[in-house]
């Protein structure tokens, strides 16, 4: 799942970590099956959004979570609005970015009329949960996907 993300943020840590730790979170809303970055999506056609979460190599290998990782859409203006969670294993063994793609159906904020097109603004927040309870630790962070626009009929 080799992409660079458009939209990159930083994550934020504890205080007492916040000098030495660093994470990014980059996000896309891709179409498939090119899988394509877009910012305007049809009814009904079938979209991911993509995340990856970075840690620096070093601390990634001493912090045992799971990413609780959600895509928020809030209609601008009159509209479904919607939240899609998942759970994505933290690999402390790679260094590699943890990625996931979560599937957003071109129904999920199409529902109604969309033929003049709908306003959403999309959001992903990362939240990381220890794997003993599954409570945060402290790192988290949100990045903007942007403003999408749906259509169809």
């Amino acid at each position: 799942m080799s992409h660079e993300c458009t939209h990159k943020c930083v994550m934020e840590f504890p205080p007492a970590f916040k000098d030495q730790l660093t994470a990014t979170i980059g996000v896309d809303l891709l179409e498939a099956p090119e899988y394509a970055p877009v910012n305007i999506i049809k009814k009904g056609q079938k979209y991911v959004v993509r995340v990856c979460v970075e840690l620096n190599a070093q601390i990634k290998k001493l912090i045992c979570a799971d990413w609780c990782i959600c895509v928020a859409a809030e209609s601008i203006g009159i509209g479904q609005e919607g939240e899609i969670c998942e759970t994505l294993c933290m690999d402390n063994c790679n260094p590699e970015p943890d990625c996931i793609d979560i599937e957003v159906p071109g129904e999920w904020l199409g529902e109604g009329d969309v033929k003049c097109g709908r306003v959403f603004y999309m959001v992903v927040t990362v939240v990381a949960l220890d794997k003993c309870d599954k409570k945060p630790i402290g790192i988290a962070g949100f990045c903007r996907v942007g403003p999408v626009m749906v259509f169809g009929d």
